[in-house]
């Protein structure tokens, strides 16, 4: 069995080189996050972290609206220039809803301010419509440099917004600014990202002399992407967030601050290696890397890559969460370390499967994608409801895990069904 397992492990070397080095060139990105969360816990208090979560989710849920879900249709063009005007489609639609979402801060923020987590924030609506235009301008480059082949300079900015974050947050943190502070660090961060990733993808000289009908025809070219995969990606989004979301109107923001310290906290090691991967996967799988045959033999090493790694990561997690947690943030914090040992399994399975769930786009299965992450948001809700129907947050985490573990075992092996047929169709 194991020769069996190193044979499929050794193939591809070109595909794994490229993983190794978008992993070794975050390397840094990963030091830097870890480390400036130990000292950020002890400037930021648990209610300033999950007023920042509240601004994070909300930004990263208007943004992967915004882009319609062009930026994944980047990975499937045939030719380079329809690539980068399939991009700038996705940025031109982010940048029509952060302006939509700035006039409303100007027309209506006396309202805004009254909404929950809102009132910590000052200038919040504003401050949301940077985050838009930044964070789905990114995906569309993120996705365009995969598809050139650009791995170390995907990996050079992300180190890059790491630093950032890092010294940006940690400055405003002492200088008293609260919440406020995460924010103004995290859009630094992603500022930078967008203009390292944009001059190494030579963007401007990829769409020159591109009109308005070009880019009329990637849309409608892939109309399948926001009409299934939009969807799709909202409701995968709405499922992983819904906690933070709504969970205000149910539990303290002290409490959600504990419970989005240690998801970032288990996800940051996760996040750089599954990104990794996940990128490298969906660019070796596209039309223009790998044949329809290969597509089977890299689902199933990538899948015990990631099956590997993710319980090295995890397991720890898993058996020792709060006493880790009371020791590395202090004792305050051994809450935070219960909530992510309740969850890990959801941890464990979420970085196996969404990386290799790509497969039911190549497939054209955005229909069933979108069916199974209907499954995840039912089980976020009913979570929720069953959390604020006993007053327990821990009754919440324990129906989440065991519904949505399931629910990714589901996943996979339709996902694998389908590299099995692209494969012989």
């Amino acid at each position: 069995m194991w020769s069996k397992i190193s044979a499929r492990l050794g193939k591809n070397s070109r595909y794994w080189g490229n993983i190794s080095i978008l992993m070794s060139g975050t390397v840094g990105a990963q030091t830097v996050g870890i480390a400036s969360i130990l000292v950020l816990a002890r400037v930021y208090s648990p209610e300033d972290f999950g007023n920042y979560a509240f601004f994070f989710v909300a930004a990263g849920f208007l943004s992967l609206v915004a882009t319609g879900s062009y930026d994944q249709a980047v990975y499937v063009e045939t030719t380079p220039r329809d690539a980068a005007q399939t991009a700038m489609l996705a940025i031109l639609t982010t940048a029509a809803l952060g302006l939509a979402v700035l006039a409303l801060g100007f027309a209506a923020y006396g309202l805004a301010v009254e909404l929950g987590p809102v009132a910590a924030i000052t200038g919040f609506l504003p401050l949301l419509a940077i985050g838009i235009a930044l964070g789905g301008s990114n995906n569309a480059l993120i996705a365009l440099c995969c598809q050139q082949g650009r791995f170390g300079s995907l990996s050079a900015g992300r180190m890059a917004q790491a630093v950032t974050v890092a010294l940006m947050s940690l400055a405003l943190g002492l200088a008293g600014l609260g919440p406020l502070g995460l924010v103004i660090g995290f859009l630094s961060g992603q500022a930078v990202l967008g203009i390292w990733l944009a001059a190494a993808s030579k963007f401007a000289g990829q769409i020159a002399n591109s009109t308005p009908a070009d880019f009329l025809s990637r849309a409608a070219e892939n109309t399948r992407f926001p009409k299934f995969m939009l969807p799709s990606a909202i409701l995968n989004y709405a499922s992983a967030n819904a906690i933070t979301l709504i969970g205000s109107s149910f539990f303290s923001i002290a409490t959600l601050g504990h419970y989005n310290l240690g998801q970032r906290t288990a996800g940051l090691p996760l996040t750089v290696v599954g990104s990794a991967m996940g990128d490298m996967f969906r660019s070796s799988i596209s039309p223009q890397s790998s044949s329809a045959g290969e597509v089977a033999t890299l689902f199933r090493s990538t899948s015990i890559r990631l099956a590997g790694i993710g319980t090295v990561l995890v397991l720890p997690l898993a058996l020792f969460g709060p006493l880790l947690f009371s020791v590395v943030f202090g004792p305050e914090w051994q809450e935070a370390g219960l909530y992510v040992q309740i969850i890990s399994p959801v941890i464990f399975a979420r970085f196996v499967v969404s990386p290799l769930s790509a497969v039911l786009a190549l497939a054209r299965q955005q229909k069933l994608d979108m069916i199974l992450q209907g499954l995840f948001v039912v089980s976020a809700f009913a979570s929720i409801a069953a959390g604020a129907v006993t007053g327990s947050f821990l009754v919440l985490l324990i129906a989440l895990t065991g519904s949505q573990t399931a629910i990714y075992g589901l996943y996979f092996f339709v996902s694998q069904h389908f590299s099995r047929r692209i494969g012989t169709a």
